[in-house]
C-alpha cells in the first residue's frame, strides 16, 4: 500500500504588541494594539507499507514541510509489523519530527524568536483479537524533544499576555496505552482505553534573555481512562464516552500560570 500527496496549511494567531508613539521626552505614550500573526506552510508526503515475508511487513515515510519564515524540514518514519498468529500482530515504529513555534506577545515584544524543535519517537506494541468481534491493543511510547518550547514567566510573579515568553529545554514523555474494542451488533460497538504519561523537563539551557524567569510549566494528568459506545443511525454516526482524568497541572490562558486541576469526569455526546 503506498500514500502520497501534497498538503497545504495556515496557521494565525493574535497576540499584543506595545508601540511607542509621540515625543520620547518626557515618556513616550504606549498603545497596546492587536497584531496578527500567520504562517503557511507548503508539504509533501510518502508513505509505503510492503510485505517481506507472508507474517512480516516493513513500512517507511518522509514529509517535507516549507513554512513561511521557517527553515524547510525534512522528517522520516518507519516501522514493522509482525503476524505471530492469526489473532497476534506485534508492531514497531520510529519517527522524527520539528516544530517552529509561533512566537508570543511576549517574544514579540523582546524580540525572542523560538528555537526549532527537534523530535525523536518510538512506539511498540501488540494487538490481539480474543474473539471474532473484539480487538484489544496494548503500546509503550518515548518521545525525545531537543529544544522544546517551555514558557516562563518575565519579570517573576507577572501576569497577561506581556508575561508570556518562549525558552527551549529538553522534553521526555513516555507512558503506556491499553485499547479494548468490542463489536455488539452490526452498526454499534462498545471502547475503553486507559493510558499512564510521565514527562520529564531538563533545565539544562540557558534563557534567551538574561534575568531571573520563573517557570510555568503545566505537567499532564498522569492517569487518563475512558469508556463509550458508537453507533450510526440512519447514516448519522453518535458516539457516547465518560472520561475520567486524574489530578494534574493545567496551564492557565488567562493568568499564565501553572494551576491544580483536581480529577475530574467528563460525559460526552458526539454526532456526525
Amino acid at each position: 500500500m503506498t500514500r502520497a500527496g501534497l498538503q497545504w496549511s495556515r496557521i494565525t494567531s493574535d497576540t499584543f504588541q506595545t508601540l511607542f508613539i509621540g515625543p520620547s521626552e518626557p515618556l513616550p505614550r504606549p498603545r497596546v494594539t492587536i497584531a496578527d500573526q500567520s504562517r503557511r506552510t507548503g508539504s509533501a508526503f510518502y508513505q509505503a507499507t510492503r510485505p517481506l515475508r507472508p507474517d512480516l511487513r516493513v513500512s517507511v515515510g518522509a514529509r517535507y514541510d516549507n513554512p513561511s519564515g521557517c527553515d524547510t524540514a525534512l522528517t522520516y518514519s518507519a516501522g514493522l509489523e509482525y503476524d505471530a498468529s492469526p489473532k497476534v500482530t506485534w508492531h514497531m515504529h520510529l519517527g522524527t519530527g520539528k516544530e517552529n513555534p509561533l512566537p508570543t506577545a511576549g517574544d514579540i515584544e523582546r524580540d525572542i524568536v523560538p528555537v526549532e524543535a527537534t523530535t525523536l519517537a518510538a512506539e511498540a506494541g501488540v494487538i490481539t483479537r480474543p474473539g471474532a468481534h473484539s480487538r484489544l491493543s496494548a503500546n509503550v511510547f518515548w518521545t525525545n524533544t531537543r529544544d522544546a518550547r517551555i514558557l516562563y514567566n518575565d519579570p517573576p510573579g507577572s501576569i497577561g499576555p506581556m508575561a508570556w515568553i518562549s525558552k527551549a529545554e529538553d522534553l521526555a514523555q513516555w507512558g503506556a496505552e491499553i485499547i479494548y474494542d468490542w463489536k455488539l451488533g452490526k452498526n454499534m460497538s462498545w471502547f475503553a482505553n486507559y493510558m499512564f504519561l510521565r514527562e520529564d523537563v531538563t533545565n539544562n539551557n540557558e534563557p534567551l534573555i538574561p534575568g531571573p524567569l520563573y517557570p510555568t510549566i503545566a505537567e499532564p494528568p498522569a492517569h487518563v481512562a475512558a469508556a463509550g459506545i458508537r453507533a450510526e443511525v440512519r447514516g448519522t454516526r453518535v458516539a457516547f464516552s465518560a472520561k475520567y482524568s486524574s489530578d494534574y497541572m493545567a496551564l492557565n490562558r488567562l493568568m499564565k500560570t501553572a494551576a491544580p486541576v483536581d480529577s475530574y469526569l467528563v460525559f460526552e455526546l458526539k454526532l456526525a
